[in-house]
Order: structure tokens, then sequence, then C-alpha cells
């Protein structure tokens, strides 16, 4: 089978939206909305409000202006969460450049011995390689000029400044376990060792990327779910996950909460997204895996 449907003017989207069901008041307003986002960007916002899949109808009283909200409100939490990824991330690098360094030596990261599974530290290399031959920074080209016969890379402090963070998070997770200075990483970030960190960055760098391409975070599925704390600290306690949860938002935003009391403990994030929320009563955070009570767990308070 081909696909075979025709492209379709402004008329034609909106004469779509209101086949399938959708309350359009603006005819005007809808077509300047729909010329500067995407029709299938903006549509998705309205699939869980759909009365029937196959047929893509919508539920009867869906209003054009509901998917505008909900876009304009993810677009707020996407900004915000991208902040937040970026405080972690740069905390992270200079943690694990910091920790690692001093406790083996500046390319510790170039030792097979250190790491649990060779093929993967091998490929972790390959990437590593690949990201310092397109870098244009300004210390990865001085450092090329002034040790052209080095055959080592540049050191950690330089290697690991430019490599991604789902790079970092391999390489973190491939860490013997038994490795000086590992667990000394999670415990900076009140995190208990081995059993958690590796998997946290996994789920933030997926976070990060949704964000980084202007993709849909509310309702979104996070398929790299992180793993909670059985018995956090106290004041880091945030009730149990609903099974049902497990791979919406809030795990994760639990998370970058959780991490923030190291990286950036004035920044207030329950109060920004009670905020957000407040600004966009239509939005039902339960979409995004939030209990009802969440704010009132002291890892929120």
């Amino acid at each position: 089978m081909q696909y075979i449907k025709p492209a379709r003017t402004l008329d034609g989207q909106v004469a779509l939206l209101r086949e399938r069901g959708l309350t359009i008041d603006d005819e005007d307003e809808a077509k300047r909305q729909l010329a500067n986002i995407n029709y299938y960007r903006l549509a998705s916002y309205l699939v869980p409000l759909q009365a029937d899949k196959e047929t893509r109808t919508y539920k009867v009283g869906t209003c054009f202006e509901t998917a505008l909200e909900l876009y304009r409100f993810d677009q707020q939490l996407r900004v915000m969460v991208f902040d937040l990824i970026e405080r972690i991330e740069v905390s992270v690098r200079t943690r694990f450049i910091y920790t690692m360094s001093l406790n083996h030596s500046p390319w510790w990261f170039e030792d097979a011995t250190l790491f649990t599974n060779a093929l993967d530290h091998a490929k972790s290399l390959v990437t590593i390689s690949g990201e310092l031959e397109r870098s244009h920074e300004d210390f990865i080209k001085s450092h090329r000029h002034r040790y052209p016969k080095d055959g080592r890379l540049p050191p950690v402090w330089k290697t690991l400044e430019i490599v991604t963070l789902g790079t970092l998070s391999r390489l973190y997770g491939n860490l013997r376990q038994d490795l000086a200075g590992r667990d000394e990483i999670a415990a900076y970030y009140l995190v208990p060792p081995r059993q958690y960190f590796s998997g946290w960055l996994q789920s933030l760098t997926q976070v990060r990327n949704i964000c980084a391409h202007h993709a849909r975070l509310w309702n979104r599925v996070i398929t790299a779910a992180p793993k909670h704390i059985k018995r956090p600290q106290p004041h880091l306690s945030y009730g149990r996950i609903r099974p049902d949860t497990l791979h919406k938002l809030y795990p994760a935003l639990c998370v970058i909460n959780h991490l923030l009391f190291t990286v950036a403990p004035d920044f207030g994030l329950s109060t920004r997204l009670a905020d957000l929320f407040a600004q966009h009563p239509n939005v039902d955070p339960a979409a995004m895996g939030f209990p009802i009570e969440w704010r009132e767990h002291p890892l929120w308070q």
C-alpha cells in the first residue's frame, strides 16, 4: 500500500478538522495558526480527545482552542524543562570530569579495563572520536594544533566537555561497579550508588532530546523510565509512583527536582509548575502522571 493522500490547503485542513467534529469558532484565526504550526504537530495534542481512533472523530464539544492551549502550555513546559536539564547536564559533566580524573588519570575514558563491557566501551570511543572531529570549539582546535603528534584523544576535561549527555550516560553506565569514583559521583547528587544514577541520566537524555527537537512533551510516553528510590531520604520522599504512570513525564520531573537539591536548590520547581498549571486551567496534570496530591510530598516542598 502506498500513501496517496494529497496536500491540503489551509481551507482544506480547517474543513477536515470540522468534518471530524472539531469546533472552530474563528476560521481565520485557525488558518493563521495552521500557517505557522504544522497540522500534524497541532493535531497531536488533540489525539487524547478523539472519540474514535479509527475515524479520528473528536468528542462532542472539543474546540480548536483546546489544542492551542495545550500547545502553548507545552511550549512553556519544554523551555523550563530544557533549561533545568541543561543545568543538570553541565553539573554532571563537571562532576564526572573532576571525580574520575582525580581518581584515575586525564585519559581514564580510553582505558578499557575500567569498563564492564569492552564492546560498548569501543563504541563509545568511536562516538567520542566522531564528536571531536565535528567539534568547532576553540580549545579542541588549539589542542590539535599544539599536540599534533600525541596519539591520544584530548584529556578528559576537554574531551567530555563536547560530548552529548547520551554519551556521558553510556560512559557512566558502563563503568565497573567497584571502580573508585563511580559511587562518589552519585552520592554528590544524594542518589544511592549503583542502581539509579545511570538510568536517571538515560531518562533525562530522552526528555532533553524531546525538548531540543521541539516535540510534544505533554502526555508523552518516556520509554526510558527512571527507576525511583525505594527508601529516599525523608526530605526527598515523593510518594508512590503508580505503575500506569511510570512512563509519563511526572517520574522524570521527580528526578529533575531531586537533582536540583544539589544543582539549583533555590529554583522552586514546585511553585513554577503550579503557576504554569494555574495559567492553563484546562490542562490536566494527570495526563502527565501527576497525582492529585503531588505538592504535598516532601520532595515538592
